[in-house]
């Protein structure tokens, strides 16, 4: 069984709210996610925060993402899916802002996950 492996885009809308598109190795296609910010949204460090997300592949999917800084210079971002269900990390990633677009990778915390999405 492979490990989920993808890579996906996510514009912000001027309320803080996240906009993309995903695509991974086990599939052929391009899917949507958007993802509704929970947390204070403040445009000194835009996408930074909680969301609660959702996107369609198989059906509807809704999962907590937390977006932070990963190291000091506040050059690369972290992303973590999480079932708000059990608190499980369904999938984490990487990523960076080009022309106020977060562009990066997610892959599955285990090759259990291949079946989420």
């Amino acid at each position: 069984m492979n490990l989920l492996v993808g890579r996906f885009y996510f514009k912000q809308t001027k309320n803080g709210n996240l906009l993309g598109e995903f695509s991974n190795n086990l599939t052929k296609l391009i899917f949507t996610e958007c993802a509704n910010i929970k947390s204070e949204f403040t445009k000194k460090h835009s996408f930074i925060g909680d969301y609660e997300t959702v996107w369609f592949e198989k059906g509807a999917e809704s999962f907590t993402l937390k977006i932070e800084f990963k190291f000091k210079n506040k050059e690369i971002l972290k992303l973590t899916w999480t079932n708000p269900q059990n608190n499980q990390i369904i999938f984490h990633g990487e990523g960076f802002i080009v022309d106020k677009i977060l562009i990066g990778n997610y892959q599955a915390t285990n090759k259990n996950e291949n079946s989420i999405v």
